[in-house]
């Protein structure tokens, strides 16, 4: 029964038909906040699980040919082990640089946060189209964010 219920909801989400008034609650999220080293607040957006599921069955559908059209700048999306290959060929180069040499890691806060929505869509539209129509569903209404009683 859960089941039926899941595909019902990723089918009904999927093709975008959603209401935006409705969209609103299914694309809300419950905000958490958590105390960074620096004293510096990161906020966490906890999501429907049923949203997250039809997102996954959409990511799925995707995700090995965008992988192999990101490759060989990223090592992450759709590549099985590839961020913990990154991490351990950087621990092989750091253990074997000549003495006059370093090494720079560069932290990007926040970059998705960084991209406006129109480009993003006008990307998935061209690059991934069967599932733009579930992408704009979420980034066209104005998500129920919750922190608190706030």
């Amino acid at each position: 029964m859960i089941m039926i219920i899941i595909y019902q909801h990723a089918n009904m989400l999927l093709p975008g038909d959603c209401d935006s008034d409705v969209s609103a609650v299914i694309f809300e999220g419950r905000v958490i906040a958590l105390s960074k080293e620096d004293g510096e607040i990161r906020l966490i957006s906890v999501s429907c699980t049923l949203r997250r599921l039809a997102a996954k069955c959409a990511n799925n559908h995707v995700i090995k040919r965008r992988s192999e059209a990101l490759q060989p700048q990223q090592l992450d999306v759709g590549v099985p082990g590839g961020a913990e290959a990154a991490v351990y060929a950087a621990r092989r180069l750091v253990g074997n640089l000549p003495v006059d040499h370093v090494i720079d890691k560069l932290d990007f806060s926040n970059a998705i946060n960084c991209i406006r929505r129109n480009v993003i869509l006008d990307a998935v539209a061209a690059k991934t189209p069967e599932i733009y129509r579930l992408i704009y569903s979420a980034y066209s209404c104005k998500p129920v964010l919750t922190f608190g009683n706030y």
